[in-house]
Order: C-alpha cells, then structure tokens, then sequence
C-alpha cells in the first residue's frame, strides 16, 4: 500500500474513474490521514458526498430530512452535514421546510 498522499489520492482517483466511489472515497480519506489538509483529497469527498446526497434525494421522490437524519444516513458529522445541507439549498437543488426539514422544491426536475 502506498505511503505517500500522493499514491491514495492518485488511487481515489483511478476508483473514481471506474465508477468505484465508496472505493475512491476510502482512498481520499486515506489520503487526508496521510496528509490532513491536502486540499484536492478534501475536495473530492465534498465531491462524492454531494454526489451521494443529490443521488438520494432524486431515486426517492418526496424525501423530506431533517439535518440529524441526514447526519445519520450519511455518517457525517454535524458541521459537513450542515455544509453539505447548506450547499445544496444555495444550489437551489433542496428547498428548507417551515420544519426545519430539507426536501426538493416542488416542480424541481433532475
């Protein structure tokens, strides 16, 4: 296995490039263990995790979440859950309810 940042990341990237995202997520994270603030490794897991959030708002029509739910479905601290949250509503890709939930906006198309 590699020691180096450099070889986990380069490693995300080729999983990522194959479709593998848990895998390529794995070797991000391992890449941050190497080096902590290694910036591109940091931004592929906002990536992936975007990815990950918008994924399952649009497979199940009406999710409606609020943020520990999220936080709990996917194993995200509270401030990534918040930033993540957060992003996407200034994407205007999920709309806050009056609740406090998080949902798509009603007529939102993909």
């Amino acid at each position: 296995a590699p020691q180096s940042p450099s070889g986990y990341f380069y490693l995300g990237q080729i999983r990522k490039a194959c479709g593998d995202a848990a895998e390529a997520e794995r070797m991000f994270r391992k890449t941050i263990e190497v080096r902590p603030k290694h910036v591109e490794a940091l931004r592929e897991i906002r990536l992936l995790q975007l990815r990950r959030a918008k994924g399952e708002f649009l497979e199940m029509p009406g999710l409606k979440l609020t943020a520990s739910q999220a936080q709990r479905l996917w194993g995200l601290d509270r401030e990534s859950c918040e930033a993540l949250l957060g992003a996407l509503v200034d994407a205007r890709f999920l709309a806050r309810t009056p609740e406090g939930a998080f949902m798509r906006p009603s007529g939102a198309l993909g």
